[in-house]
């Protein structure tokens, strides 16, 4: 609770302007576009649970910060089974058996997303894989967008997030794209597991 405390009030002045739109979905899957708003709600009510579901997670962007997190919170050792890094191209080609011609869509595509989670799904026998893609480019004032995937039975959906503001470092990015990462989760699923992370 206090790492996602910690972690939502670092972010909170920064990222301006929320802009929600849909992107034209490829049929059975689902995607959307966000910009990061510091203000939109992260809170999360608490439920009654009613199946216990485990994740796995392949980290690109965010570099381990969603199995930081997920490790983090009570009940860890039953319903995180494990993850993967992936940073490197050679990882995702010779560890997860991505296609060269899927990197080549770019580092935030959505594609790419989907084939890191679908890697996921062979390595690890989870509910839930949430794997995570995107970029932070220090040469043009740390641009950032990231794509996160959560499959669920083999049914991806995607929510792309731009970053706008220039004042977070790429240290800040990473945590909140986990951060935001691990909502977009819950958003779909309403795993009670998941739920307390404060409102900013």
């Amino acid at each position: 609770m206090l790492l996602f405390e910690c972690v939502v009030k670092t972010m909170v002045n920064y990222v301006v302007s929320l802009r929600n739109r849909t992107v034209p979905s490829v049929p059975g899957l689902g995607h959307s576009k966000l910009k990061i708003d510091p203000h939109v709600k992260l809170i999360m009510s608490d439920q009654k649970p009613t199946k216990l579901l485990t994740y796995a997670t392949i980290e690109s962007l965010t570099g381990g910060n969603v199995a930081s997190l997920l490790t983090s919170r009570d009940g860890s050792s039953e319903h995180f089974e494990g993850g993967t890094i992936c940073y490197m191209e050679k990882v995702k080609r010779s560890q997860l058996n991505i296609p060269q011609n899927v990197i080549d869509k770019g580092y935030a595509s959505p594609v790419l997303a989907r084939a890191l989670a679908h890697s996921g799904a062979r390595l690890y026998d989870a509910d839930i894989i949430i794997a995570t893609t995107g970029y932070i480019d220090n040469r043009f004032g740390l641009r950032a967008s990231f794509v996160v995937c959560v499959m669920k039975d083999y049914k991806c959906n995607t929510m792309e997030y731009v970053f706008s503001d220039n004042d977070m470092t790429r240290t800040e990015r990473q945590k909140l794209a986990a951060l935001l990462a691990i909502k977009y989760a819950y958003d779909l699923h309403n795993d009670p597991w998941l739920t307390g992370l404060p409102s900013p």
